[in-house]
């Protein structure tokens, strides 16, 4: 019997633990890998429901950036802090209340080529109405700085760019000044200009605040044509003072689509304002969207009736659509 040397033995003995140790490491990788793609699947199964996608909204770190995608083919970069129209927009995978501008344009049947989206928060209404061919142009109106920023990056991921004017500037009755803005920490579509610090029902009082340009909207518009435009305008209460800064868009009966928040209204003291600016003009037709196949015929006091019926909770509203037939 052939005798075996030492050496061979030993280099014999490192080859077969070599081979242990890479077949261990071969099904360590294999088993990584494969936990991988389980728990990516999960994920991308989450993901597909409504309680997966706001698990997971919930649970993401706050203050970080996200993509929204929708089913009408646009993405939204969101922050994760915001838990309204961010989150409903990854949550719904649809774009914020573009339901109500749907509905707008079917009462309203003839199509106008510009939208001016006052309050625009990160764009959510007209890259909706600009990428579904709802309108040719868009000129967009946000003062809070974030949220801008947001609506420039979602302007350009969708190549809309040449479509869209953005001004980062609070609307108001006033030309060219500073409005202090109260910022809330949770819900970004629900910045304010503050005129008023006594306490209220979501401790408004104790919200950080940063002063935002402002300018009326006939000094920033006075060389359109505005026959062609549409006003869709959320303001958290200050829409009072958005119109009564709009005495030229009034007079060209531009068809408007308001929320009318009594609340918001009277602590942002914008409600005899909203009714003043409104009084004399030509608008014939008003329709309130919680009844949007109702048609009514305009009037203050029909307003007025509206907000007595509303009352002052904090999410008490409607939104209201006034125009001329």
């Amino acid at each position: 019997m052939r005798k075996i040397s030492k050496k061979i033995v030993i280099y014999k003995l490192k080859v077969f633990a070599k081979s242990i140790i890479t077949l261990h490491f071969a099904k360590l990788i294999i088993t990584f890998l494969s936990r991988k793609l389980v728990v990516n699947q999960f994920i991308k199964f989450i993901l597909n429901t409504k309680f997966g996608r706001d698990s997971y909204y919930l649970k993401y770190p706050k203050k970080q950036l996200l993509i929204a995608n929708t089913y009408e083919g646009i993405n939204y970069i969101i922050n994760s802090s915001d838990m309204f129209i961010g989150r409903e927009t990854f949550v719904e995978k649809s774009s914020y209340d573009s339901k109500k501008l749907i509905k707008a344009q079917s009462i309203l049947g003839n199509k106008k080529s510009l939208i001016l989206d006052v309050g625009a928060n990160i764009g959510t209404i007209g890259i909706f109405g600009i990428s579904q061919g709802l309108f040719k142009k868009c000129i967009s109106f946000e003062p809070d700085p974030h949220n801008f920023m947001l609506l420039q990056a979602n302007v350009l991921i969708n190549k809309l760019d040449n479509k869209f004017e953005l001004k980062n500037v609070a609307l108001s009755d006033k030309n060219m000044g500073y409005l202090e803005f109260e910022l809330s920490d949770y819900n970004y579509g629900d910045h304010r200009v503050r005129i008023q610090k006594k306490k209220g029902l979501d401790n408004e009082e104790s919200r950080q605040v940063i002063k935002v340009k402002t300018n009326t909207i006939d000094t920033l518009l006075d060389r359109y044509d505005l026959s062609e435009a549409f006003l869709f305008m959320d303001t958290q209460g200050f829409e009072g003072q958005v119109l009564s800064g709009a005495k030229n868009l009034i007079e060209a009966c531009v068809p408007i689509l308001t929320e009318f928040q009594p609340y918001l209204l009277n602590r942002a003291n914008g409600t005899d304002l909203f009714y003043e600016a409104l009084a004399n003009s030509d608008y014939n037709v008003l329709r309130d969207l919680r009844y949007p196949e109702k048609k009514y015929n305009f009037s203050v006091d029909l307003l007025r009736k509206i907000e007595l019926e509303l009352g002052e909770g904090l999410y008490t509203f409607t939104d209201l659509m006034i125009y001329k037939e």
